[in-house]
């Protein structure tokens, strides 16, 4: 490994880097402040999944609002990590904290990932996915739209139906929709859909009172 990091260290990038005092500062300050964002916003997660924090709102949306400062921090971590890696290799892989941060690192990733598949159904599919972004993307640019009932604004059963998180009240989340239309089937079902329910019991209430007429 030593052999490895000395050949490193005389590369032209480890050169540029090593070499250029502000950058190896700026690497450092950035290093240090995403990962008090990544630390931030993997806490409010946590404290959310077990009940101390946020408790009244859903895990879903919780997830939601810090999912994306996490993954930016970490990606931008791992992006100055490495590059620190380049400018110092031989000081980096002979250090032993270096090693330790790594596989605390690589711990807290895959323990936050096993957290939301706990609280949050599809996690992967939905948030990490390449294939469920390209589909969240075509979803925007369909021409077939979702129907939606005027009933939709107080039925919760599809919102609670949908495994994507794509339904919000009697809005559409387009960018999570994936086209399952599960939803849509649901909307056809005259025995679970209120809207049909209520046209149904209408009907038949006419029917009655024209019998009876």
């Amino acid at each position: 490994m030593r052999a490895f990091a000395e050949w490193l260290y005389g590369t032209a990038p480890s050169v540029a880097i090593h070499s250029t005092l502000w950058l190896i500062r700026l690497l450092q300050a950035t290093h240090l402040l995403t990962a008090g964002v990544a630390i931030a916003s993997g806490l409010m997660i946590a404290l959310r999944a077990l009940g101390w924090q946020r408790a009244d709102e859903p895990f879903d949306a919780v997830w939601r609002r810090f999912a994306p400062w996490l993954a930016g921090s970490l990606a931008v971590m791992v992006a100055t990590g490495i590059a620190q890696t380049i400018g110092d290799p031989v000081r980096e892989f002979t250090a032993t904290s270096y090693w330790v941060k790594l596989t605390l690192l690589s711990g807290c990733v895959l323990g936050t990932l096993l957290l939301a598949t706990v609280f949050v159904r599809n996690a992967y599919c939905r948030f990490l996915c390449p294939l469920g972004a390209a589909l969240g993307i075509l979803s925007n640019l369909t021409v077939f739209k979702i129907k939606r009932w005027s009933e939709c604004k107080t039925c919760k059963i599809c919102e609670k139906t949908c495994e994507w998180g794509a339904i919000q009240g009697p809005k559409i989340v387009k960018s999570e929709c994936v086209r399952c239309d599960d939803c849509e089937r649901l909307y056809m079902d005259q025995q679970k859909c209120p809207h049909w329910i209520i046209l149904i019991r209408k009907r038949d209430k006419v029917a009655t009172n024209v019998a009876g007429g």
